[in-house]
């Protein structure tokens, strides 16, 4: 029996989006909001909250509790603020920086990265933690990704909100993604591209085979499980793997 085709599943913030684009319009909230702060602190602000946004969806998980992507997004946004002692927003004021993650720009080979992919007629999905409509408004406003992913449909979004309701990397995550694709006993045919380590951790525990976008090229060095199946620097060099892939007929 030959080997089915590869699904590409793509992880989102950090792989697709670049989750510090968000931070001039977070720096203009907060001086909107009469505080003076340099630009280091609001870096600051803003790798911490995405930081915590993972941490508190692992905290969820252990706790066997679930709440939306976007409802972690703003607690975490608050705790991240409340460490630089800004404690004073207003709900308005935090809604606008919120609206600004719903509209996190591309990494630059994105763009022309989908437009060759979208000639190779490979089924690609996006994979996410963040709610449908999270997902949904960052690629309506990022035409970079409307060749593999704007339906009217939405069919290509999957997002643990629909249905699991629990947060990548419990094992449940992967196996509805699976079940929705019908993937069921071909695991191995699904190839996850994601620059989180835990997510690939999370991917390869399951079965999948996974593609590592080590943007900031400082190597594998989580301790928890095997290396990735395949590293890239950008996400436009999985146009090669895949291309390796097919030759080896799927096989690792």
């Amino acid at each position: 029996m030959s080997n089915p085709e590869p699904i590409l599943a793509f992880d989102l913030y950090n792989t697709l989006v670049d989750t510090t684009s968000v931070e001039n319009p977070v720096e203009a909230q907060i001086k909107h909001a009469h505080h003076y702060i340099h630009h280091s602190t609001v870096e600051e602000i803003v790798q911490h909250w995405r930081i915590l946004q993972l941490e508190y969806t692992w905290r969820l998980n252990s706790m066997e509790q679930y709440i939306p992507f976007d409802e972690v997004c703003t607690k975490a946004l608050c705790h991240a603020l409340g460490r630089k002692g800004i404690n004073d927003e207003t709900d308005e004021e935090l809604k606008e920086m919120e609206a600004a993650y719903n509209c996190l720009k591309t990494f630059p080979e994105v763009r022309g990265f989908f437009n060759s992919l979208s000639k190779t007629k490979v089924d690609s999905y996006i994979f996410s933690n963040g709610t449908v409509d999270m997902i949904a408004h960052l690629i309506e406003v990022n035409p970079g990704l409307h060749p593999a992913f704007l339906t009217p449909e939405q069919d290509k979004l999957v997002s643990v909100d629909q249905r699991v309701r629990k947060y990548k990397p419990h094992p449940d995550t992967y196996k509805d993604f699976i079940q929705y694709v019908g993937r069921q006993g071909s695991e191995s045919s699904v190839i996850l591209v994601s620059s989180n380590s835990f997510d690939i951790v999370g991917a390869r525990n399951s079965g999948w085979t996974t593609i590592w976008v080590d943007r900031k090229q400082t190597g594998w060095v989580d301790r928890l499980a095997s290396k990735p199946h395949y590293c890239v620097h950008d996400v436009g060099e999985v146009l090669w793997i895949l291309e390796e892939i097919k030759k080896k007929g799927g096989k690792k």
